[in-house]
């Protein structure tokens, strides 16, 4: 079943307690969602081998509506069946999205006439863009109503947890596995389901392989935008050091500067580069 934190015990996997206590907290951490969930949910996982040929990321995306509860999906005795169950439970809210985002758009050209009025549009037309807008407006806060219902009533940080970490455990057996857990953080952003340390560390080892001391995002930001992760030894001002800086910046991504002046002005950003164009 989902949500081992309730009942998990380390006695079966050889960490005791007190070895927990003398770790990393991140190492402790880690030792939770890898060793112990691991053993809690061996059962489980053995059976994402009986279903190796099922892209799950898609099985996902192709849910249906249905009369599923969370419940049920914590009470699935195999990997499909508790992914199946998700897809189901989820298929309205995606139905939702979809219609959310067809309303979203159409605001966009409402609100444009709206705000040049009558230097682009007639009186009428603007009228109409009014009402239409109230209407959008009323039915976007009236989706986001449900879905918000639908989250809270089915699913919480922890249970989102466990279900990308069973996930990521099948993911030998079923490589489509990884992909469908990425999908169930992106459906965590989307019932606004908040992330916590635990989730950040699942998203760090199935997007990078990363383990409970590794941060490849911030190498990544080193290796893209080097100039972010350099120190200066200079002993010059902090202005000078930020000039300096900025014509470094601009020489590596050929973009010009200007005389300086623009950097100098209250209401600029510090660091804001500024070409001459």
């Amino acid at each position: 079943q989902m949500c081992i934190r309730d009942r998990v015990s380390t006695q079966s996997t050889g960490v005791s307690v007190a070895n927990l206590k003398d770790m990393n907290p991140r190492t402790a951490r880690w030792v939770g969602i890898d060793v112990v969930a691991r053993d809690q949910l061996q059962a489980l996982v053995a059976t994402s081998k009986l279903s190796a040929d099922v892209d799950l990321y898609q099985l996902i995306l192709d849910g249906k509506r249905g009369t599923v509860t969370a419940e049920q999906m914590k009470k699935a005795t195999d990997v499909k069946a508790v992914v199946t169950a998700y897809a189901t439970i989820l298929a309205p809210v995606r139905e939702m999205r979809t219609r959310l985002n067809a309303l979203e758009l159409e605001t966009f050209g409402l609100r444009d006439t709206v705000n040049r009025g009558l230097t682009a549009f007639k009186q009428s037309a603007i009228d109409d863009a009014k009402k239409r807008l109230a209407t959008i407006t009323a039915e976007m806060t009236d989706l986001k109503s449900q879905i918000a219902a639908i989250s809270t009533a089915n699913f919480t940080t922890a249970l989102f947890n466990d279900l990308i970490n069973l996930l990521r455990l099948s993911t030998p057996a079923n490589p489509s596995a990884a992909r469908a857990a990425t999908l169930m953080m992106e459906d965590m952003a989307q019932l606004s389901v908040t992330f916590d340390e635990t989730t950040q560390m699942l998203l760090r080892n199935i997007v990078f392989g990363d383990g409970p001391l590794e941060d490849s995002s911030l190498l990544f930001s080193f290796v893209e935008y080097p100039e972010r992760g350099e120190i200066s030894a200079s002993k010059g001002s902090l202005a000078e050091i930020r000039d300096e800086a900025l014509k470094t910046i601009a020489a590596r991504h050929q973009t010009p500067l200007d005389d300086g002046r623009k950097l100098e002005l209250g209401d600029t950003h510090p660091c804001l580069q500024r070409s001459a164009e």
